[in-house]
């Protein structure tokens, strides 16, 4: 595993993360919708401390691209989503879209607290028949009988699509049947489902 200083010179983009999901997962959807051909490096966990301090934060994913290094799993997705296209014109529409990401976060770092580390049986059941389903109700009222969550289709259903689709309780969108429709449509369009394929 190479570390990445020479990866400027590379003219595609490199997205750097370990193997797996986890926090690069929404960058790839993106990625993969908007056809960008880029160089997905999945790194060894033994090459993570040489490459640690080369990083903004010290954190992975990173993305190297047009020059330079973004980190941040949120600020990557940004970034791709208005360089190729997912964001929408209209302000109010991309902030919106901006207020379902950061409630994905929320949600998701709620899951980890609830199911990490000294995390109980309590916290995991708590999070299952109580958080959960909050979560959802409030993502379910927002997209309606709409087919994405602003309508047109934009990164916010990419980033709630990969939260959705991974997610470790799938049988809790049984509740919830126009998220449950939203998930098939999503992982029907063909980039995406070349992708997760």
């Amino acid at each position: 595993h190479r570390i990445l200083a020479p990866i400027f010179t590379m003219s595609k983009p490199v997205l750097v993360y370990f193997a797996g999901r986890g926090r690069a997962e929404a960058i790839r959807l993106c990625l993969a919708e908007a056809g960008v051909e880029y160089e997905d490096q999945r790194l060894a966990h033994e090459a993570w401390p040489a490459m640690k301090p080369t990083l903004p934060f010290g954190q992975l994913p990173a993305l190297h691209i047009d020059g330079t290094i973004i980190a941040q799993s949120m600020a990557c997705v940004r970034y791709v989503a208005h360089k190729y296209g997912l964001v929408p014109a209209d302000p109010v529409q991309a902030g919106r879209c901006d207020m379902i990401c950061e409630a994905v976060e929320d949600l998701m770092g709620q899951f980890y607290k609830a199911n990490m580390g000294a995390a109980t049986d309590a916290d995991k059941t708590k999070f299952r028949t109580e958080t959960l389903p909050a979560w959802l109700t409030h993502f379910d009222q927002i997209l309606g009988e709409k087919p994405y969550m602003m309508g047109a289709f934009s990164y916010a259903d990419l980033v709630i699509f990969n939260y959705l689709h991974g997610m470790t309780e799938p049988a809790a969108l049984d509740a919830f049947p126009h998220l449950k429709a939203f998930v098939e449509r999503v992982a029907a369009r063909p980039k995406i489902a070349e992708w997760i394929a």
